[in-house]
């Protein structure tokens, strides 16, 4: 009996870790095969060194996604491009929102960086900064408590990623 309970419960859980697999591979391989169609159009396709990533996966609580998108989208985004123009830690982003029920999570902002270094040292994250430098401490720090609030879980992962257009 025990083994067809575990059966059981392996192959329930199957349809989840399947759908998970399956977004990761979308977001890893999304962006080869773009740059392929681009290559086709005359964009160059290189391989550099490796490029210091992180993924940010973040799954909401029930009714509060389209708030925290419009917040992230509203103020976050621009911070985010403003640290990159300033040549700041980040060096690229993109985010995508889940469309497929039963997924881990909701949303996944994917950052490269120049290197990781910039965990290594106690400070806020180079678009915290630029958003704290934009809105001022009360109200980037209220924003943030209030994203914070929406969500009911957050996964960070570093990876290094290869490859990218030119």
């Amino acid at each position: 009996m025990k083994t067809n309970s575990h059966l059981r419960n392996c192959l329930c859980a199957a349809p989840a870790a399947f759908a998970y697999v399956c977004s990761l591979l979308f977001v890893l391989v999304v962006p080869v095969s773009s740059a392929a169609q681009s290559a086709e159009q005359g964009i160059q396709w290189s391989q550099p060194g490796p490029v210091p990533t992180i993924i940010v996966q973040i799954k909401f609580k029930p009714a509060v996604g389209d708030q925290w998108v419009e917040a992230f989208e509203k103020e976050i985004v621009p911070a985010i491009q403003e640290a990159i123009d300033n040549k700041d830690e980040i060096t690229g982003y993109a985010y995508f929102e889940n469309v497929v029920v039963g997924q881990p999570y909701d949303f996944v902002l994917i950052m490269q960086a120049k290197s990781f270094s910039f965990f290594d040292r106690r400070q806020d994250y180079p678009h915290y900064r630029t958003l704290f430098h934009r809105l001022g401490p009360e109200k980037a720090g209220k924003l943030l408590a209030d994203m914070d609030s929406w969500e009911e879980e957050v996964h960070v992962t570093l990876v290094r990623r290869y490859g990218s257009l030119k």
